[in-house]
């Protein structure tokens, strides 16, 4: 019973202590709410009495209705202030709305500089008004005389009169003018936040964006911006602060650079008897954007809001208006977590009904997170203006790359031989062939053949068999995926003897080599780029031999000139193997339907994000994280005139001695008595250098009798030796002869 007693009294003292904490924080609330209350009606009672005496007296000055009082308000408000009573009276009402319409304060430190202000003003009229006396005479003439002049609507009454009497006598009337417009100025910019040195540097931030908008066509700047009166220690100013901050709307301009283009690239023409084909060939870009300054700031509002509703500030600072995404750079708050912003991802997408919303968080080299929107109504990238752009004929870029326009709307144009090799993939129909179209495109309008071979492999047979005939090609489109693999043998080959050929002339890459070539009157060696438009269909016929090929050009061929450009619609493990992905550094993912294929791409999530149609991410080597880039698009017509232009204007010469090399054989291992294990076999014993009956039956799992045929086999071709003295053999070839083998095969 006492053990009961003990806990209900325990329990009954909690929720007593409970109830009364509960309550002393609710008399508190309700005292808050009551005080609140009653300053507001306390403020607008204030306010309504002063609007009631302004209306009184400005009956009382303008008319004679108001009575005795009325009379003698007029005479001694016009006789001591004389017309400045307007200017009190325009206060007055200030005050009076101010506080009817305001929350509730006390007479603060805006109003004592808004009526400093106002007498600064009164003073500086007074003393123009009295600038004709030269002499005052007595001060009490002076205040007589001003008197009677206030009742006729002239000067400043009395009050003026002395002030001005008593700076004049003291400073003189230059000095007084001098003080007053000192003092004047000095207000103003406190009363409308006004900065001399930042309006200079935004002076000369204009000038310069207007230079470059006229000598290079760059982005316009557009600023939006309200400037509010200044105030003081106010959560009501605080937010109209906020939002008098600039928000910059980046818009591409179009580029008028048609004229230096055309006369680089004459230039280049002069150094060759190559003959580019025509720019008219390819389709004119559209007029510029069309951006909704209405949806941008609609977006705005939505975007900030959205995020309030889940607890989160945070401001838009900068729009960038790209060809297919709009980029919001968003400023987080104090203690705001990054996490949290891109976990909002869809809830974004819902807001402002769009169809997917990428998330930079945050963006390189600056303070904000980017949240990328799709247009409305996107504009398409014509490979046209990136050819045209001055970029593109820069002499730093030795093969060039035109690939597309950022979120800016600036082109994107990379340096292959920078590169140096070239990962492209992405799901059916998101933009990899037409991205590699736009690949051959810029060689041709840039290189010359001399300097440039093009090796291409097409196992779908119908994306680039279209460009057979152009002089770049070093020979024929491959089209078959056995002479793919002997192709890309080949230039393993021709890799390594390339080598031979520095180490002999003393240099180390191939524009040493064509330094030392053009000095001693050699030939000169060509950059070849390797451009695979399916590695999957590789992959199946011979994924051994393709892998080793491509990781070892891609390990050393850049030295030597020699670059691979893989494209797969297949971003699977399997095709895009860890020695493959991890020996080409550059990467391009176009659209995929899940977050695993883009981080088989890419090593990190966002291409599951992507619109599709040409829409990619480019991971350049040495950034850390992708680019979103529009790219450019070229039509199949287009391709078509250049490419007959080109074999109409110039002779093919396919380089004989590849093909037959490609096309010969060294070893004919596939007779009708080898063994259809004889290749594996033979690669076994390469590999581990070392030959006996029982390591093939355990390797291969078949019989002894099979075993001793395939030795017999083997030693027949000159893979393995005879039998000695101890019963061993030795293994006659190494594994680059054995490729090289494999490579003539048909």
């Amino acid at each position: 019973m006492e053990k009961g007693y003990n806990i209900l009294r325990k329990i009954s003292t909690e929720e007593v202590k409970g109830f009364m904490r509960a309550k002393a924080v609710s008399k508190k609330k309700r005292y808050k709410i009551k005080k609140e209350v009653f300053d507001r009606l306390n403020t607008e009672v204030y306010g309504t009495f002063l609007f009631f005496v302004f209306l009184f007296l400005v009956f009382s000055v303008s008319t004679n209705k108001v009575g005795i009082v009325g009379d003698f308000v007029k005479k001694t408000l016009l006789g001591c202030f004389g017309v400045g009573v307007f200017l009190i009276l325009a206060f007055m009402l200030y005050v009076s709305l101010d506080s009817i319409l305001r929350r509730p304060r006390v007479f603060d430190k805006r109003d004592v500089i808004v009526f400093t202000y106002i007498l600064l003003i009164f003073m500086i009229f007074t003393t123009f008004i009295q600038a004709n006396i030269k002499t005052f005479g007595s001060f009490i003439k002076v205040l007589k005389d001003a008197y009677f002049d206030g009742l006729n609507f002239k000067g400043f009454g009395v009050f003026g009169s002395a002030i001005t009497y008593t700076f004049v006598s003291l400073f003189g009337f230059t000095g007084t003018l001098i003080i007053c417009f000192s003092t004047l100025i000095i207000m103003s910019m406190i009363v409308f936040s006004f900065s001399i040195r930042n309006f200079l540097k935004q002076r000369k931030l204009k000038n310069t964006q207007q230079n470059e908008k006229r000598v290079e066509g760059t982005e316009e700047d557009i600023k939006i911006k309200s400037n509010g009166f200044y105030n003081f220690n106010l959560d009501a100013d605080i937010e109209e602060e906020k939002k008098s901050e600039e928000v910059i709307v980046n818009i591409p301009k179009k580029s008028k650079e048609s004229n230096k283009v055309a006369a680089k690239k004459q230039t280049l023409q002069s150094s060759s008897q190559y003959l580019y084909p025509p720019i008219d060939y390819l389709k004119k870009p559209n007029d510029n954007l069309q951006v909704s300054r209405k949806d941008i700031n609609e977006n705005i509002r939505k975007l900030e809001e959205t995020l309030k509703n889940f607890g989160i500030e945070a401001q838009v600072t900068e729009v960038s208006v790209g060809p297919t995404i709009t980029r919001y750079e968003l400023q987080p708050g104090q203690g705001v977590k990054v996490s949290r912003i891109v976990n909002l991802s869809d809830d974004i997408a819902l807001a402002l009904a769009a169809p997917s919303v990428r998330i930079e968080a945050p963006i390189p080299n600056k303070s904000a997170i980017g949240i990328e929107i799709p247009n409305r109504e996107p504009k398409p990238v014509y490979i046209r203006e990136l050819i045209e752009s001055p970029d593109f004929y820069t002499l730093q870029y030795k093969i060039p790359f035109a690939i597309g326009k950022d979120v800016a709307g600036s082109p994107v144009i990379a340096d292959i031989t920078k590169m140096p090799h070239l990962l492209i993939a992405g799901a059916t129909g998101s933009g990899k062939s037409v991205c590699i179209n736009s690949l051959i495109i810029s060689i041709l309008y840039r290189c010359v053949p001399d300097e440039v071979k093009l090796i291409l492999i097409d196992p779908k047979v119908v994306e680039l068999s279209l460009y057979n005939g152009i002089p770049h090609l070093l020979i024929p489109v491959v089209t078959d995926a056995k002479k793919a693999a002997n192709a890309l043998a080949w230039a393993v080959q021709e890799m390594t003897n390339r080598y031979k050929l520095f180490a002999a002339a003393g240099v180390r890459d191939i524009v040493g080599y064509n330094k030392w070539c053009e000095e001693n009157g050699q030939e000169k060696l060509p950059y070849i780029v390797i451009i695979i438009d399916e590695l999957a269909d590789l992959m199946m016929v011979s994924p051994a031999e393709v892998e080793d090929s491509i990781c070892r050009l891609a390990q050393m061929a850049r030295a030597a000139g020699m670059h691979l450009v893989v494209a797969t619609q297949r971003p699977s493990v399997d095709v895009i193997t860890g020695l493959i992905k991890a020996n080409i550094p550059s990467r391009i993912a176009f659209a995929v339907s899940s977050q695993v294929d883009s981080r088989t791409i890419l090593d990190q999530a966002g291409a599951e994000k992507l619109l599709g149609r040409g829409d990619m991410l480019y991971l350049p080597i040495g950034l850390a994280k992708p680019l979103r880039v529009q790219g450019a698009y070229v039509s199949e017509s287009e391709v078509e005139k250049v490419v007959e232009f080109l074999k109409q204007n110039f002779n093919i010469e396919y380089n004989q001695e590849v093909i037959e090399e490609i096309n010969s054989k060294v070893l004919d291992v596939k007779d009708d008595k080898a063994d259809e294990l004889l290749i594996k076999a033979i690669q076994l014993v390469v590999e581990a250098q070392n030959v006996s009956t029982s390591f093939l039956q355990r390797k291969l799992r078949i019989g002894y009798s099979r075993a001793a045929r395939l030795i017999d086999q083997m030693e027949e071709r000159g893979i393995i030796s005879k039998m000695d003295s101890t019963g061993k053999r030795q293994v006659l070839i190494t594994k680059e002869q054995f490729d090289e083998m494999l490579m003539n095969m048909e």
